[in-house]
């Protein structure tokens, strides 16, 4: 660990995805709350947050992280699994990151009915943010008003998972967890995303992709080629959390 402390700040931020002051700021939550405690052990919380954060930003498996950390193979996977535990919890309890809350809905493509929680864009009308920008026409009815909007808060939507998978390259190529764990890999990825943006509004990697601009051809990429996806959101534009 004193490298990773002593070291470049810059290299720290490329080593966990987030900045030193924050890396301590997330081991002093995780600690105050209780759900990680120091042991007996060579390997203390810092250090368990280390080989975590490692993991989770380069999808590296146990044996380089041993070889890195200098630990056995078997410490390194009951720190991990400790503190993805711990992270999942915080994320579920300090944060309630997965709590709908009211008056929420999922935003879904034309492909959906309209219900209760589904709010679809209006059928056969001029949809895509990017149409009313090349034209440089402003939407002419409420109907075409409201599907701006609507592709619009999609874009965010698109750039706020966009921003997630790029903070965590384990949500793409995840190893063979059993599925209990990757459950808890995909909660921890939102709760450390948030925890991000929350504490460090500057963050580098959500500053490229706020002003990045996605078309259609990008989202049915990332969804390899099925746009019908769900996404839960706020009434009000989100801001890039998740």
């Amino acid at each position: 660990m004193a490298k990773f402390r002593d070291g470049n700040p810059t290299n720290c931020h490329d080593i966990f995805h987030m900045t030193l002051d924050l890396f301590y700021h997330l081991v002093d939550e995780l600690k105050y709350y209780g759900y990680l405690r120091e042991g007996k052990g060579r390997v203390d919380v810092q250090e368990s947050v280390a080989i975590f954060l490692y993991i989770f930003g380069h999808n590296t498996q146990m044996q380089p992280m041993a070889d890195r950390f200098q630990h056995s193979t078997e410490t390194v996977d009951h720190k991990f699994r400790r503190v993805l535990w711990a992270v999942h919890t915080y994320g579920q309890l300090g944060m309630a990151i997965f709590a709908q809350p009211t008056g929420s809905y999922y935003l879904v493509d034309s492909g959906y009915p309209i219900g209760a929680s589904f709010l679809p864009p209006h059928k056969a009308t001029r949809y895509h943010a990017q149409e009313f920008k090349r034209s440089s026409t402003q939407p002419r009815s409420g109907k075409e008003f409201f599907n701006y909007r609507h592709s619009s808060l999609r874009m965010v939507i698109e750039r706020a998972f966009g921003v997630l998978k790029a903070h965590f390259p384990i949500l793409s190529r995840m190893a063979k967890y059993k599925q209990y764990c990757q459950r808890l890999v995909v909660s921890a990825c939102c709760a450390l995303n948030n925890f991000i943006r929350i504490n460090n509004r500057r963050d580098v990697m959500f500053n490229k992709w706020e002003n990045l601009d996605i078309d259609r051809d990008d989202i049915q990429t990332r969804n390899n080629g099925n746009s019908r996806v769900k996404c839960k959101c706020r009434k009000e534009a989100c801001k890039g959390d998740v």
